[in-house]
């Protein structure tokens, strides 16, 4: 599978860890978006999740149609 687009996405709270925070890395193939699993990384705080985000990627926020556990999605 080839990948046109990666990104990052900080969750607070998401359902499959309630208590945590969590980045799990998308990608997109053309056709769909999918996550990568196991996540990058399962962390108790805002900090601990944005220093497991890639060097080099830029935080772009979130979208209003976004999931309301994402924090941020770093692109």
């Amino acid at each position: 599978m080839s990948v046109f687009f990666e990104c990052f996405a900080v969750y607070k709270h998401p359902r499959d860890f309630p208590e945590k925070f969590v980045v799990r890395r998308w990608t997109y193939d053309g056709i769909k978006e999918v996550p990568e699993d196991p996540p990058i990384i399962v962390c108790d705080s805002l900090r601990e999740a944005r220093a497991a985000v890639p060097k080099g990627t830029i935080n772009s926020g979130r979208e209003s149609a976004d999931d309301p556990v994402i924090v941020e999605v770093w692109l």
